[in-house]
């Protein structure tokens, strides 16, 4: 459709798994918990302007799915 560029990926080379952490569980939890809130707050604004049918329709399916995970 728009002809963007389709993404090579990762490999081995930008990894690298023997460094150690950024950041702190209680900071990781908090980041999840506000970006979640935000995300949902995101989401309702968006189903009220969205005007293409492809992307409701991904929207929509791909929160049906989200909500069947366990």
């Amino acid at each position: 459709m728009e002809n963007h560029a389709i993404p090579i990926g990762f490999t081995q080379e930008d990894v690298n798994l023997n460094v150690g952490r950024l950041y702190s569980d209680l900071f990781t939890l908090r980041y999840i918990k506000y970006m979640a809130a935000a995300g949902t707050a995101a989401a309702a604004a968006l189903l009220e302007v969205l005007a293409r049918k492809d992307i409701l329709y991904f929207f929509a399916k791909t929160s049906e799915m989200f909500e069947t995970l366990q």
